[in-house]
């Protein structure tokens, strides 16, 4: 009797721990399939990526020499933009030196023909050098500024002698510069000039 239930329990036993394995079994089938179907949709992502990879790499070697070119042209241009800096400067200094020029020029011609103006006492120069030598050659220096005969005769001497030694001579036209270089030149019949170039030419306009 004894030996039939250990029989008994036995197969009972053996009937529940194959089921129990059958059971496991199959969860663990399950769980291989679960475990394949991820594997093959991380393989696919996996693949995916990589061709993201691939093609974003190809993107960025394009893009960095794109950038290279680009930086390349940069430097060129920097380096163009700093010789015409130094042109457009040198253009400048040329340029605020030829106004200063000609606004020299017209304002020494305007001190010839502007008259009558403020500036007539620029043109009369009894203490040039050269007008003194020859006023004390002409009447030996005045001796007693007191002696009006003398200062008179002093005069006198002067006119005689611009009258034997200046040539009359008609100044003709003179050229009047415009304000702006790119306007028109005028013309005018009277001009002045300095005592001292009236003597060294013995020529002027004395009437």
């Amino acid at each position: 009797m004894i030996v039939i239930l250990c029989l008994v329990c036995a197969v009972t036993f053996q009937s529940f721990w194959i089921a129990s394995l059958s059971a496991q079994s199959i969860n663990l089938r399950n769980e291989k399939t679960s475990l394949e179907t991820q594997l093959s949709q991380l393989q696919n992502l996996y693949d995916t990526l990589e061709a993201n990879y691939s093609s974003l790499q190809q993107n960025y070697t394009r893009l960095n020499e794109e950038y290279d070119r680009l930086n390349s042209d940069y430097n060129s241009l920097n380096n163009e933009y700093d010789s015409l800096q130094d042109n457009y400067q040198n253009v400048l200094s040329s340029y605020t030196d030829y106004q200063s020029a000609y606004e020299h020029l017209l304002s020494t011609l305007d001190l010839r023909w502007h008259h009558p103006n403020e500036n007539e006492t620029f043109l009369i120069t009894p203490y040039d050098p050269a007008v003194k030598q020859i006023v004390f050659q002409i009447t030996g220096n005045w001796s007693n500024p007191s002696d009006l005969n003398e200062y008179w005769n002093d005069v006198d001497t002067m006119y005689n002698w611009v009258v034997n030694n200046v040539e009359y001579r008609y100044d003709g036209l003179f050229p009047i510069l415009p304000e702006n270089p790119f306007g028109t030149v005028d013309y005018f019949h009277e001009m002045w000039q300095f005592p001292n170039e009236t003597l060294t030419l013995r020529k002027g306009d004395l009437r």
